[in-house]
């Protein structure tokens, strides 16, 4: 079902040639688009007639509609909250709970997240709680790193840039990463968006907040904000990098046409991260640019044409 839909979101985004304007959640995207919703559905079925739920099949899915939950900014479905009933364990389970909150906070968002930047009075406390929540989720996903083992980390290294290599241009003076797998760094890759998405929705909110309070203090959590999403865009620029420079040969024309079109596998991976990055405004305009190019080679491996616009003309905000 997840593959059909696949397949749907390329066939029906080709089809539409008027479409309408983006707005904040990507609405075009959802309305013609049935069968990641039926695989959402199948898989409460099985829950309800007492399928095991642990399966790995099962926590892929789950995690997939998760993602999609959090791009809609779409509200948290209570057969889907706890982790530990489809098997998460361990340090998998503690980033699980986190994205649930990434998920909470990115719906309760989504009601001001248009008109926030002139923020009403009357909403004021509303925009102080969702600022407050995304401190506070952002410092928990910032500590959720400190309790890894070291097999889960990956090395920095600064004496290599990355590559400039047709659809994916380089960003000058980065560090480069070393993972143990393109899994590895996938697992790395969608953390760095979950903090983005935090780090973006807070900083939004203390703009709004700006001409209704202490000015200086709204500056410096502004400041932190971005100092944030800075260094999380460089960092997810390496992810990203990493990955797509993993399984390409090492050298020739057949590195230039793998990093221009990488394999599937490979591009299902950065996908969504890829597509959160590109939606926020506050991320600076080299990192921009090359994550950009990043998600259209990642477009055309998948034959995604939804994707490709989502790189040109944006349609999420976060």
């Amino acid at each position: 079902m997840m593959l059909m839909g696949g397949y749907e979101n390329i066939m029906y985004f080709a089809r539409e040639y008027t479409a309408p304007p983006p707005d904040a959640v990507g609405s075009r995207f959802w309305k013609s688009v049935c069968h990641e919703k039926g695989a959402a559905s199948l898989l409460s079925t099985r829950r309800e007639r007492g399928f095991a739920a642990d399966t790995e099949l099962d926590k892929a899915i789950r995690q997939k509609c998760l993602r999609i939950i959090i791009l809609r900014g779409g509200a948290m479905p209570a057969w889907l909250e706890d982790g530990a009933d489809w098997g998460e364990k361990g340090h998998e389970l503690e980033l699980d709970s986190l994205i649930i909150r990434v998920l909470t906070l990115r719906n309760k968002s989504i009601s001001f997240l248009r008109d926030m930047d002139e923020a009403d009075p009357e909403i004021v406390d509303g925009v102080k709680s969702i600022a407050m929540e995304a401190y506070a989720l952002d410092y928990d996903l910032a500590s959720w790193p400190l309790g890894l083992a070291q097999d889960w980390r990956f090395q920095v290294s600064r004496t290599h840039p990355q590559p400039s290599l047709n659809a994916v241009d380089a960003v000058a003076n980065t560090p480069s990463h070393t993972y143990s797998s393109v899994g590895h760094a996938a697992i790395w890759n969608r953390y760095r968006a979950l903090r983005l998405i935090t780090n973006s929705i807070q900083k939004r909110a203390f703009f709004a907040l700006k001409s209704l309070s202490d000015g200086s203090i709204v500056d410096a959590n502004m400041q932190r904000c971005q100092v944030n999403i800075n260094n999380l865009a460089v960092d997810l620029c390496c992810g990203v990098e990493f990955s797509l420079t993993s399984q390409a040969p090492t050298r020739g024309a057949k590195v230039t046409a793998f990093l221009d079109e990488p394999h599937p596998s490979i591009a299902a991976l950065l996908a969504w991260p890829l597509t959160v990055a590109v939606s926020v405004d506050a991320i600076e305009p080299p990192e921009k640019t090359w994550l950009k190019g990043a998600l259209k080679a990642v477009a055309r491996s998948l034959g995604h044409t939804l994707l490709e616009s989502v790189s040109d003309h944006g349609e999420f905000k976060f």
